[in-house]
């Protein structure tokens, strides 16, 4: 399965992101991202922590108001996949 947007039989490059405006909780939610990657001693580029999804994964589950969190927080234990990711990560 290819990731929407990516070309059928392509080289496997990602996309380049958009050139996107970010509501103000999307870009605290990326800032969250930098802080966790650089917390969790991510390689540095250019100066900025590498953020992965699994940085803006945790970001997003710590916006306990936003949309996400609404619609998982009657279906899984947040805490406890917040723990599975942590746990993942440190392999």
């Amino acid at each position: 399965m290819s990731a929407p947007g990516a070309e059928p039989g392509g080289s496997g490059r990602a996309p380049s992101p958009p050139d996107a405006p970010l509501t103000p909780r999307a870009a605290k939610v990326l800032h969250e991202a930098a802080r966790l990657a650089a917390l969790h001693g991510m390689p540095e580029r250019g100066g900025r922590p590498v953020v992965g999804v699994e940085h803006i994964f945790l970001a997003v589950l710590e916006e306990e108001d936003g949309l996400p969190v609404q619609a998982l927080r009657d279906e899984i234990d947040l805490h406890r996949a917040v723990a599975l990711v942590l746990r993942a990560m440190g392999r």
